[in-house]
């Protein structure tokens, strides 16, 4: 089952129940999914209607740094995971 931002839910241990999913750096990183929620619906929850605003923010610095840290694809892919779930946003 999937929240209403497309992310599978988690078990009531805490993980997702897809094993795939729980080892993904990009769509489902582990140290964002502790204690039985995903940081990124408790940061929705908080933002209300700015929530778009955070995703925003999240591309850029997601584009801006990608070249500095040893790993540009997967920046740029998360980059991109951002700029999806702005666009769910719209729709």
């Amino acid at each position: 089952m999937k929240n209403k931002f497309g992310i599978p839910e988690f078990t009531k241990e805490g993980y997702f129940k897809s094993k795939e999913a729980k080892n993904d750096p990009v769509n489902y990183p582990s140290h964002y999914n502790q204690g039985g929620v995903q940081c990124i619906d408790a940061i929705a929850s908080m933002q209300g209607d700015g929530f778009k605003y955070y995703l925003q923010g999240s591309a850029v610095k997601y584009i801006w740094r990608h070249e500095h840290k040893g790993k540009p694809i997967e920046d740029l892919d998360k980059a991109i995971w951002f700029l999806n779930k702005l666009k769910e946003q719209y729709k």
